[in-house]
């Protein structure tokens, strides 16, 4: 191979069986089944036929777009873990890196991927990726000694019934009676809310048992050191990034092609859904700079 020849990270998938796709219409009732279809140029497509559908044209797009919906369903249903607020991020949790402190924050070895059209043919781009999840509560580290004075001033996710998820900025952490709650000896926590609908309030009070500091390796390392535990979190990011190896882009093409290796050990491809089948080529192509 030429000095200039280098391994890339997008691997081609090959389109083994197609089937039929059908236009639902501008709307769809609850009979169908929803994970069976897209959304395109205002209206609705499936690879299931079902009642008042018609046959469409199969094109292109919405090839891709069935392609990848079926494949963040099938990385859900073989317990690939996707990343709670970054899209196409996964990581499963036998990959987790062990550490002494998992009761503030987990870090996984997992990857981001893009299903992406060249030239009418689809590739699968994998790029390793650490995940890093803090699951220490706010309440967590007032019970491990943190003053409300430092618990302030950072960005925080919270949840709300059915784990629905909510980011905001932490403003203040106190008990309930100082914040005005009825639950007066809990701890509570007054969030600025990133995201909100027009009429909801600026400003939100929640129990600090909901309330999480935002998974920043930056942030996780003020924490730790907050709680006295010598432990270099970013250290650790770098080393599982291959930042500080001799050999980055090595370790990096290796990383990658394990990634693969597994995808097909755990029966997301060759992937399947209705008529149609897909298969995924294991070297992935070269690129000629």
């Amino acid at each position: 191979m030429s000095l200039y020849d280098r391994f890339g990270n997008f691997f081609k998938i090959e389109v083994d069986k197609v089937g039929k796709t059908y236009d639902l219409g501008v709307e769809i009732n609850d009979s169908v089944d929803r994970k069976t279809t897209i959304y395109l140029d205002g209206k609705y497509f499936s690879y299931s036929a079902c009642e008042g559908a018609s046959e469409s044209e199969l094109t292109q797009e919405v090839l891709e777009r069935l392609l990848r919906k079926q494949f963040y369903l099938a990385l859900r249903d073989k317990d690939y873990e996707l990343k709670k607020g970054r899209k196409y991020c996964a990581y499963r949790l036998e990959d987790e890196s062990r550490h002494a402190y998992k009761d503030v924050f987990r870090i996984f070895n997992g990857f981001v991927y893009r299903i992406v059209t060249m030239e009418s043919d689809m590739f699968l781009c994998i790029d390793p990726r650490v995940v890093i999840e803090s699951v220490c509560s706010i309440a967590y580290l007032v019970q491990k000694g943190l003053p409300f004075s430092v618990l302030n001033d950072f960005s925080v996710r919270y949840l709300r019934d059915k784990g629905y998820r909510i980011d905001g900025y932490l403003l203040e952490t106190s008990t309930g009676e100082e914040l005005a709650q009825e639950q007066k000896s809990e701890y509570f926590c007054r969030i600025n809310r990133y995201r909100r609908e027009e009429k909801e309030p600026e400003e939100e009070i929640v129990n600090a048992e909901r309330v999480f500091p935002e998974s920043r390796p930056e942030l996780i390392q003020r924490l730790l050191r907050m709680l006295r535990i010598d432990f270099d979190v970013l250290r650790l990011t770098r080393s599982l990034s291959f930042l500080d190896s001799p050999t980055p882009s090595k370790d990096r093409l290796a990383q990658t092609m394990k990634i693969v290796k597994k995808l097909k050990e755990n029966e997301i491809f060759p992937l399947e859904f209705g008529d149609f089948a897909f298969k995924i080529e294991m070297q992935p192509i070269i690129i000629k700079l």
